[in-house]
């Protein structure tokens, strides 16, 4: 089975568990992640992670529910 080049993450506040799950495949494979984040906590979280795993990411969207859409790649 082929690794995917892109991840779509919409986890509806697990953004960070599916992160740490992804781990390995993320640092190995290191596609483009599209990362729906939850809260301002879920945002500490996921940008901390990626800074882990050398990602540079950049907010694309934000709802007025306060939602935000990351676009994230390897630096």
């Amino acid at each position: 089975v082929p690794e995917p080049d892109i991840i779509k993450i919409d986890v509806e506040g697990a953004e960070h568990r599916a992160l740490l799950g992804a781990r390995a495949l993320i640092t190995r494979k290191k596609p483009i992640l599209f990362i729906e984040v939850h809260s301002i906590a879920a945002m500490f979280n996921v940008w901390h992670f990626l800074q882990s795993v050398f990602y540079k990411a950049e907010l694309i969207n934000k709802e007025e529910s306060r939602v935000c859409y990351l676009e994230a790649r390897p630096t």
